[in-house]
C-alpha cells in the first residue's frame, strides 16, 4: 500500500519529466518452512522520478528510478531503476535492483 503526490516538471509533446514522493507500507508473509520469519512489516518513504523523451520516427527513451528508504528499519534502502531505449529497429531495456542494508 502506498500514498503520494507528484508533479510534472516538464510535460510537452516530446518530453515528460515527473517526480513523486510519498509513503508506503509493505507486509510480506514468508513461508515458515523456507524462512523462519513469519511476517515482515516495513514502512518506507517513496521517491520516484520519470523521464520520457520522444522523437517521432527516431527514438524513445524512458528512464525511471525509485528510491525506497525504510523508515522502520534504519539503513535499509531499496533502489530500482529502469532504462528503455526504443528506436525503429531495436529495443534495449536495462533493469537494476539494489537492496542496501
Amino acid at each position: 500500500m502506498r500514498i503520494g503526490i507528484g508533479r510534472y516538471l516538464k510535460n510537452t509533446n516530446r518530453t515528460t519529466i515527473s517526480v513523486l514522493g510519498g509513503l508506503a507500507w509493505q507486509n510480506t508473509v514468508y513461508n515458515p518452512i523456507v524462512l523462519p520469519i513469519a511476517t515482515e512489516n516495513v514502512a518506507t518513504a517513496v521517491i520516484n522520478t520519470n523521464v520520457q523523451l520522444f522523437k517521432f520516427n527516431k527514438m524513445n527513451l524512458d528512464l525511471n528510478a525509485v528510491l525506497l528508504p525504510a523508515l522502520s528499519e534504519a539503513g535499509r534502502v531499496y533502489i530500482f531503476y529502469q532504462r528503455v531505449l526504443l528506436d525503429k529497429d531495436h529495443r534495449q531495456s536495462l533493469m537494476k535492483y539494489l537492496v542496501l542494508r
